[in-house]
């Protein structure tokens, strides 16, 4: 993986693989996405899949169940492998059969077509009556504008039976534009909070106290240091591993 460490690496391994007229959407996903170890992950998944289904040696029906199966090994939760999913749809050469067969679970012997249809239904269902919910508990709807991604999206204010209301933050909004958002409706609503990349994210955070929240207590510094040890240009696994050990809120004695 040592080509999945930088931005332009990972763009033009995808500009190999992926059409000409997807390129700007790819490329705004790597920037969104090659700050963190997760965000790495993701882009490299997707592009491992990309160049499968590229790989015109192969017949179209072996490239998709070769792409299956390299998903499976992924091992994803829900949200990875939805936003998997919907980055194949996006671009990926037959990307939508992909994204079907793996939602479909096509090539899962284990289960039978029946059992198969019967989990979709009830995946299919178990969201529909999370959204009925959440529409249930809006408080509030407020416009949020993205000028590096030049989108408007709504933003929903749910309560949650509790103090403090959850802020729907949208989709494919970064750390600065997503804590505004919550300190703005923060602002009018009082304390609230939203969730980013599964981290909770409050109206009193500002981006230091909230990065070393969503970094297990490191700082931006710190943070970019372990990075830094885990490039294959001066790879220190020691290093990195030393600053896990001393820096993190467990080895401070801390809890948040």
């Amino acid at each position: 993986m040592a080509d999945n460490y930088s931005a332009e690496a990972l763009k033009e391994r995808g500009h190999g693989v992926i059409e000409e007229s997807k390129w700007e959407n790819f490329d705004k996903m790597v920037d969104n996405n090659c700050k963190s170890w997760m965000g790495l992950r993701y882009v490299d998944s997707v592009l491992l899949l990309c160049e499968i289904m590229h790989n015109e040696a192969m017949p179209l029906a072996d490239r998709r169940r070769q792409a299956y199966d390299k998903f499976q090994e992924f091992d994803c939760n829900g949200t990875a492998a939805h936003m998997i999913c919907s980055a194949l749809r996006d671009l990926c050469n037959d990307g939508d059969t992909v994204a079907d067969e793996i939602k479909d679970f096509k090539y899962d012997h284990r289960m039978t077509p029946e059992e198969i249809r019967a989990e979709v239904i009830r995946m299919e269902r178990e969201y529909e009556e999370m959204m009925a919910e959440k529409q249930k508990r809006k408080l509030k709807e407020y416009e949020a504008h993205s000028d590096r991604l030049g989108i408007t999206s709504k933003v929903y204010v749910c309560s949650t039976y509790g103090p403090m209301p959850l802020v729907d933050l949208p989709y494919r909004f970064d750390i600065d534009e997503c804590l505004n958002i919550v300190q703005q409706i923060g602002k009018e609503l009082g304390l609230c909070y939203g969730i980013f990349n599964g981290v909770p994210m409050f109206s009193f955070d500002d981006k230091h106290t909230f990065f070393r929240r969503q970094h297990n207590g490191l700082t931006e510094e710190d943070y970019a240091e372990y990075m830094d040890a885990l490039r294959p240009e001066h790879y220190d696994s020691e290093k990195a591993s030393r600053i896990l050990k001393e820096r993190t809120w467990p080895h401070l004695g801390k809890t948040t």
